[in-house]
């Protein structure tokens, strides 16, 4: 089940209020992982999360938008809806919503942007 992928999300991921909404949605119920403080850690920091300092401890570093990415690979579906209830939250269309994270991830828009055959501009 996907809700067993167990994912440490690190607090300067949380601090982006659109990265960690997301995030966040995702790991709702159904969940398409369980964040978690162990296997994985999500950040934007990756030079302080070195993968040689973290695989004695089974830990592997990744960056919010590959993370999101896999996550759209894995359960587009699911990712696409929980973008939508970010976007009604905040009043916005999951296009705004999408565009409004580009700040801060951009291949990942870019790339669901493209796989929903979405205008950004």
């Amino acid at each position: 089940m996907l809700a067993d992928y167990r994912v440490c999300l690190d607090a300067c991921v949380l601090a982006n209020y659109a990265v960690s909404d997301l995030l966040l949605r995702l790991a709702e119920r159904p969940r398409i992982y369980t964040p978690v403080f162990s296997e994985m850690i999500i950040t934007f920091n990756l030079k302080d999360f070195k993968g040689q300092h973290l695989e004695q401890w089974g830990i592997e570093s990744r960056h919010p938008q590959d993370y999101l990415i896999t996550l759209f690979e894995m359960k587009p579906e699911l990712v696409i809806s929980r973008l939508h209830d970010a976007a009604a939250k905040h009043d916005q269309t999951p296009q705004q919503r999408l565009a409004k994270l580009s700040v801060a991830l951009p291949r990942f828009t870019e790339y669901v942007a493209e796989e929903m055959d979405w205008s950004l501009k």
